[in-house]
């Protein structure tokens, strides 16, 4: 891989393949305890959600937290930006060192010192365009959410032989709907490499949508 690609799985699903990993499930208890799941796995990076975002988290929850992110953490945070998220941010990366610490772009402020983790989830015409602008953004570095495409747009009825787009990178085919984008393995080895080029420092999926691709990663 030209970057490093962690697969968020849960434990049972992490105990079915090598490489990086990323534990799923990590987060908060409405009285701002910490929620961590029953894993004997250890060393892996820690996914930590807001699903549950109390108005205060005490420092022993951060502590306990920290201590599941021997391998780093991706906050994986969907709330609107407030305090919780800021003390959240500064409080794993003083307890994180050098383990890495990927975070959403709009939390980036938070913890600039962190990767910011930013996504292209739907086919466009022009993906150096994506990683050049990800690159101006955030010139010390960011990190991928690596989502598979697979879309079918409306398209005239065409002669279209179907193929490898390069500009896009990923293929296109005939579909009742018009035309059908999809990535392979060779398009996404091609997009993280494009990505590795400009800046991107690692990737991170859900091992349910990039195991398909990466069969290897298996155990």
């Amino acid at each position: 891989m030209p970057v490093p690609v962690y697969l968020a799985a849960n434990c049972k699903e992490i105990a079915t393949f090598t490489g990086r990993a990323a534990v799923l499930g990590l987060g908060f208890l409405p009285d701002g305890g910490a929620r961590i799941p029953a894993c004997p796995l250890q060393g892996h990076m820690a996914v930590i959600d807001d699903a549950v975002l109390p108005q205060r988290v005490p420092e022993e929850t951060l502590d306990r937290l920290a201590a599941r992110c021997g391998g780093g953490c991706c906050l994986d945070f969907l709330r609107t930006p407030g305090p919780v998220h800021r003390a959240v941010a500064q409080g794993l990366q003083r307890r994180l060192g050098n383990a890495p610490m990927l975070l959403p772009a709009a939390y980036h402020a938070f913890a600039p010192e962190a990767l910011p983790v930013l996504s292209c989830l739907r086919p466009c015409n022009a993906w150096d365009g994506f990683v050049r602008s990800a690159e101006r953004r955030f010139p010390n570095g960011w990190a991928l959410e690596l989502t598979p495409w697979a879309a079918e747009l409306p398209a005239p009825p065409l002669p279209y032989p179907g193929g490898m787009l390069p500009a896009a990178l990923c293929s296109c085919e005939k579909s009742t709907a018009g035309l059908r984008y999809f990535d392979t393995p060779e398009s996404l080895r091609q997009k993280l490499a494009h990505a590795a080029a400009h800046g991107c420092r690692c990737a991170i999926g859900l091992w349910q949508e990039l195991q398909p691709f990466f069969p290897e990663r298996d155990g």
